[in-house]
């Protein structure tokens, strides 16, 4: 028997919820957020005032960060740095967090077909100069944008960056954006996230949420989904469709069965 139909007769009872229809929550189980969630109270200390200064600390690090990166975009926005490129010029990030399967989406045929009836994106993208290789340029947000307009053989509108942004910059800016925006599906949010843990980008799950005011929660809620065994994200159409709330489901039923296989 293969490995899929193995997981296929161990799983025959999971249930996978529509997620598009509303979800019971259990009185004694708290939900888990699904975009911009805010940062996690939680400190340290168990104290209470000890609580609050902490809070505190991680409030006033996470504004300082966005009101520095608000403040950075809002001077490229107005410069007249803005121009046509070439898209076999611009790159994408190494950060890059879409999944090849969501170039196929109906969302993403829509804007290109928008992208085409007007010529061009309307809406520029940001890159930022590539280190060491002059005329090319590195996606910091604005993939979907660029991938339409290399599809389609025209010039993409970008903003250049006039002075260095660090990588923690372009992937707290590239998060943020695609928060705001609801964009990303759970699984390309948790493999963003895996991805700047796993290369030392951030130096742990807490960090990366305080870095990027965002819950633990979040963090641990979208990891789920990224976590999955490989031989269970192929069981599905595609990855794009797995959420937190099927990712709890089958750890509760994989954590049931290496329970099992401990018995015996």
């Amino acid at each position: 028997m293969s490995t899929k139909s193995s997981l296929q007769a161990m799983t025959s009872e999971l249930v996978i919820p529509d997620f598009n229809a509303p979800i019971a929550v259990n009185e004694t189980e708290k939900p888990v957020e699904s975009s911009f969630p805010p940062i996690d109270q939680r400190a340290g200390t168990k104290t209470g005032p000890g609580q609050m200064l902490a809070f505190r600390g991680q409030m006033l690090n996470a504004e300082s960060e966005i009101s520095n990166l608000k403040a950075k975009l809002e001077q490229y926005a107005n410069s007249m740095s803005a121009r046509k490129l070439d898209p076999e010029s611009v790159e994408q990030s190494h950060w890059a967090n879409r999944h090849f399967s969501s170039y196929s989406t109906p969302q993403f045929l829509k804007r290109k077909d928008d992208i085409s009836k007007s010529n061009g994106n309307t809406q520029a993208i940001l890159v930022r100069p590539k280190e060491g290789r002059e005329g090319v340029y590195e996606i910091v947000f604005g993939h979907r944008r660029h991938k339409a307009c290399l599809e389609l053989g025209i010039p993409v509108l970008a903003v250049i960056c006039t002075e260095r942004i660090s990588d923690t910059e372009l992937f707290a800016s590239m998060d943020r954006e695609n928060r705001e925006r609801a964009d990303l599906s759970n699984f390309e949010q948790g493999m963003m996230y895996k991805k700047a843990i796993e290369e030392g980008l951030y130096v742990s799950k807490r960090n990366l949420a305080e870095m990027l005011g965002v819950s633990h929660t979040w963090v641990n809620s979208t990891l789920s989904v990224a976590n999955l065994p490989v031989q269970i994200i192929e069981c599905f159409k595609s990855p794009l469709e797995i959420t937190y709330r099927h990712a709890k489901l089958i750890n509760k039923v994989l954590g049931r069965l290496n329970a099992m296989v401990r018995l015996f």
